[in-house]
């Protein structure tokens, strides 16, 4: 008789972490009784990784010890006013991994601050808390996460969303906070799970630098948007909608909110019934409609500029807030956390363009898409 080798803990727990359509035969890999010659090997796997796991916990133990450290030298008083000070409360510290390095800096660049904290201080001078956008309700995963990536990218900081009933993508009915892709936080200020593949795809950790909202209904959304004295602006189709570049002879309020449907039927009725003015994008081709996340990028750049004013429209209060999150966010050890805290109350030089410098430029492809590439210009080249 042949008995099947059993996998290894961690293939296990790799497996039970997919989504069923793409696990390997789990029941297979639960059912299984190793032979009596296995066992000892069996054992000392399991031995090995408990050894791991305990290793692990005492090491994330020690990290929140030198974070609270951190924190409490961080509340410490400096004598004048600071940005902690204008807030009143201590920062969220979420672990970010940004995306590009340090890299080698000269003397000069060294006493202008960490290129890492001016690239976040020029995108904090440029965020706008004037324009805030609500998503309601969209249920395809791609969408939401594309729309969290444009609202950032145009320094959009509170984006609210109304939460779907459904998804499109994906087995079964479920909430998107269910299925990974946002949540609820006392704050109200959370980033998207950056431990989803999906969302390290599509958003780029762009919902780590956002103050998300969720809500479970429409009415919940309004009255929360009257409760921060904003107006409410739909983007529709109906006849009733007028021309966004119309609005450009009134002024924009001082606290307005872009409300953009879902992608069936656009917005809906309770919103339709809220709205202070209904806008839509003017189209010249056969297409009704476009994508949601394309609409919201057009209608939000077209935004900025009929209404430049809104670009770096934001209390400083909420500017000194966000700053320690952001420094602590980009922050990768305790010791960088030290460092990038004394920055807080003296922030560094900002660039006047947020384009990376030629050598820090890295183009970068995924191994696999890239030989792939390759091979199939290869044949076009043998071909020709």
């Amino acid at each position: 008789m042949t008995h099947r080798v059993k996998p290894p803990e961690a293939f296990t727990r790799k497996q039970k972490s997919k989504p069923s359509t793409k696990r390997k035969c789990t029941h297979c890999i639960e059912s299984f009784t190793p032979p009596p010659d296995m066992q000892g090997q069996m054992s000392s796997d399991s031995e090995t990784a408990s050894k791991l796991r305990k290793r692990r916990i005492v090491t994330e133990e020690d990290d929140l010890q030198s974070e609270i450290e951190i924190r409490e030298k961080s509340n410490s008083p400096t004598g004048a006013e600071s940005c902690s000070e204008a807030q009143g409360t201590d920062a969220v510290m979420v672990e970010g991994e940004p995306e590009e390095a340090e890299g080698p800096e000269d003397d000069a660049a060294q006493a202008l601050g960490p290129r890492r904290l001016r690239k976040a201080e020029t995108a904090l001078q440029w965020r706008t808390s004037q324009i805030l956008l609500v998503l309601e309700r969209a249920y395809d995963a791609h969408n939401h996460l594309a729309v969290l990536r444009t609202a950032e990218s145009l320094g959009i900081q509170h984006v609210w969303i109304v939460d779907p009933v459904e998804m499109l993508r994906g087995r079964g009915a479920g909430t998107l906070k269910d299925r990974g892709l946002g949540g609820i936080e006392d704050t109200g200020r959370i980033g998207v799970d950056s431990s989803s593949a999906l969302v390290r795809r599509i958003a780029r950790q762009n919902g780590d630098w956002l103050s998300i909202r969720h809500f479970s209904s429409p009415n919940e959304c309004i009255n929360a948007l009257r409760a921060d004295g904003r107006q409410i602006w739909v983007a529709e189709l109906g006849q009733d909608a007028e021309p966004l570049g119309a609005t450009a002879t009134r002024p924009l309020p001082d606290r307005m909110a872009l409300v953009i449907g879902r992608e069936a039927d656009g917005v809906s009725a309770d919103v339709l019934k809220a709205a202070d003015r209904r806008i839509y994008l003017p189209l010249r081709g056969l297409s009704e409609s476009l994508n949601v996340s394309v609409a919201a990028a057009m209608l939000l750049q077209q935004l900025f500029w009929l209404y430049p004013s809104a670009i770096g429209a934001m209390a400083d209060e909420e500017r000194c807030a966000l700053r320690k999150d952001w420094y602590l966010k980009l922050a990768k050890t305790p010791s960088q956390r030290q460092e990038y805290l004394k920055w807080v109350d003296n922030p560094p030089m900002p660039f006047s363009d947020l384009r990376r410098p030629e050598e820090h430029r890295i183009d970068w492809v995924n191994p696999r898409v890239k030989k792939r590439i390759q091979a199939k210009e290869d044949q076009l080249v043998r071909e020709a």
